[in-house]
């Protein structure tokens, strides 16, 4: 498709959006819902920076693809690498993954592996935390 007839779409729909009605509505339901949903997203990432500054130091540099405490966990065979804490944006992106519970049991397993049984305070404290800015009154 040539770039010409993708401006006629975007422009034809422009132009039929004001006669949609359930698209005001639609439109009106996010703009109502946006000072809700910015004030949960600014929680949330209070929340995974003050979690991402402590498991930097805790877990930063100790999972790496070769690391002989792995060999054999389903961490090393499931090849999720790129979920550790070794930058403040590589552990955002862990702790996304355990917000949504995305094999959280692996990547905690992981970090406990190349530490102690005390990590896990870590992981269940975070869990607990994330529940709870979930459940914060609108």
């Amino acid at each position: 498709m040539s770039f010409e007839i993708l401006v006629v779409h975007i422009m034809r729909s422009i132009c039929l959006a004001p006669r949609l009605k359930t698209l005001h509505y639609l439109v009106a339901l996010v703009a109502r819902l946006l000072p809700i949903y910015s004030r949960l997203g600014m929680v949330l990432l209070c929340t995974f920076y003050f979690f991402a500054t402590i498991g930097e130091p805790l877990f930063g540099g100790r999972i790496y693809k070769g690391n002989p405490q792995l060999d054999g966990s389903s961490f090393a065979a499931s090849h999720f690498w790129a979920l550790n804490f070794n930058d403040v944006p590589s552990g955002f992106v862990t702790l996304f993954s355990l917000m949504v519970v995305n094999n959280w049991f692996e990547i905690a397993g992981a970090c406990i592996l190349v530490t102690t049984e005390y990590s896990a305070i870590f992981f269940v404290s975070f869990f607990v935390t994330r529940r709870s800015a979930e459940q914060l009154p609108k």
